[in-house]
């Protein structure tokens, strides 16, 4: 089961990679440009900018990565989904590397890298899969 959930190629794991980091490059840029330069909150700032880079994460995860089929009919709402649950997961990380006072360029890498390993799981097995 568990090589179930591997990439299926070298291919996938980086353009994954290369999805996630599109869309990470975006949030961090963001994020950091609305803290620091415009002096939004550490939490509100890295909600948007998450909620920002979902779009184009989406499509090229579809595209590009899974090669996906699905209708965005039924795997835009799941991936949507998905991105509440990393939202949710960022926000709280942000909240309490805030509280441990980690610099909040840190912070915000830190936020974003932890959902990377279930993310892949998650839009491998119910998101891009042609046959739901």
């Amino acid at each position: 089961m568990a090589s179930d959930m591997a990439p299926k190629s070298a291919k996938q794991a980086f353009y994954f990679l290369l999805s996630g980091a599109t869309g990470f490059a975006i949030y961090y840029v963001l994020s950091n440009a609305l803290h620091y330069l415009l002096d939004m909150a550490a939490v509100p700032a890295a909600l948007l900018a998450m909620l920002v880079s979902v779009f184009p994460t989406y499509y090229m995860q579809k595209n590009l990565t899974f090669r996906s089929q699905a209708s965005s009919h039924k795997a835009l709402p799941r991936y949507l989904l998905l991105q509440v649950l990393n939202a949710s997961v960022i926000g709280s990380a942000t909240y309490a590397f805030d509280r441990m006072q980690v610099p909040q360029a840190i912070n915000f890498a830190l936020a974003g890298f932890m959902s990377v390993v279930v993310s892949f799981f998650v839009q491998n097995k119910l998101i891009f899969r042609d046959n739901h």
